[in-house]
């Protein structure tokens, strides 16, 4: 009799076996373990957002509700995405918890105007508060353009840089991004030197193109620390250089065109909405001025990014 039920025991599980197999065949619903989608997703962020020369690295791997947590370091940065068990969608922002309360109107929190540190760089600049913030609440379609050229320049990191249409970190060649890195990268683009630049004309390692009226162009985002050192490393440059040098400052922008996000949140897209609006309308003197305000004078200079 106990003979009996052991094989009636092994039947059941070869027929629940063979029907697993059968369903994964159908369904293609074969899970990866940990190991496993931690390395996929690792390997996707390195191919698709990691910048040239740089490389993320894995810390871990947490299963949460079904899905994987992969905890990533890069650029000093630990970065938490979420891989599904299957390996075959990738988010790199957190999933919404469906059991807590929303927040009303979160998406319109980049659009709730003016915060007080805005304000009173503002006020200072002697500037419209109320052009300003109006500009701020109604600032969707900037945010959507800035999303187009986050695109368009394949911006992934901050900051990301260009020379005269060219991608190159002043880190590269000097190992910081001091304002005096810049202005030796700087000196190298010109077609005809410019007197600001005697005894800075050694351009070896060096390779630009050479413009009449050169340009930087720079993706930021306005809470990111590496970002704003470059801001702040472009302000003596731009003070010395306004009429001889185009100084185009941009804003990497995620999520999608019709819903734009940046990677620290809200506040911070409603502070790259607000540095739009003020050199939409009053021109680069007063963004330049604002971002002096607004960050202050000293920051960090050294390699990194966001």
């Amino acid at each position: 009799m106990k003979l009996r039920r052991d094989w009636i025991f092994v039947a059941v599980i070869f027929v629940l076996s063979l029907y697993v197999i059968f369903i994964h065949a159908k369904t293609g619903l074969f899970f990866l373990s940990a190991k496993q989608a931690g390395k996929k997703a690792l390997d996707y962020i390195n191919e698709k957002f990691a910048e040239p020369g740089s490389e993320a690295r894995l810390i871990r791997v947490n299963e949460i509700s079904g899905i994987y947590e992969v905890l990533i370091f890069y650029r000093g940065r630990e970065i938490p995405v979420y891989i599904t068990k299957d390996g075959k969608y990738l988010f790199v922002s957190p999933p919404l918890d469906t059991s807590e309360k929303l927040r009303e109107e979160k998406a319109e929190d980049a659009y709730s105007g003016l915060t007080n540190k805005s304000a009173n760089c503002i006020t200072k600049l002697n500037l419209s508060t109320a052009l300003i913030e109006d500009c701020v609440r109604n600032g969707l379609e900037l945010a959507r353009q800035e999303y187009d050229l986050t695109q368009q320049y394949n911006a992934r990191g901050s900051p990301t840089i260009f020379f005269n249409g060219k991608r190159l970190d002043p880190v590269r060649v000097f190992g910081d991004r001091s304002t005096l890195s810049f202005k030796k990268i700087l000196c190298c683009s010109f077609e005809d030197v410019p007197t600001e630049c005697k005894n800075l004309t050694n351009c070896s390692g060096i390779d630009l193109p050479k413009w009449e009226k050169p340009e930087i162009k720079v993706f930021v985002m306005a809470f990111c620390p590496y970002g704003v050192g470059v801001l702040k490393s472009l302000v003596p440059l731009y003070n010395e250089f306004k009429d001889k040098v185009r100084f185009d400052v941009h804003y990497v922008i995620y999520g999608t065109r019709e819903n734009p996000e940046s990677m620290h949140g809200s506040e911070e897209l409603n502070q790259d909405i607000t540095q739009l609006c003020i050199r939409k309308y009053y021109g680069e003197d007063a963004f330049w001025n604002y971002i002096s305000c607004y960050y202050g004078v000293s920051g960090i200079a050294e390699g990194g990014s966001c």
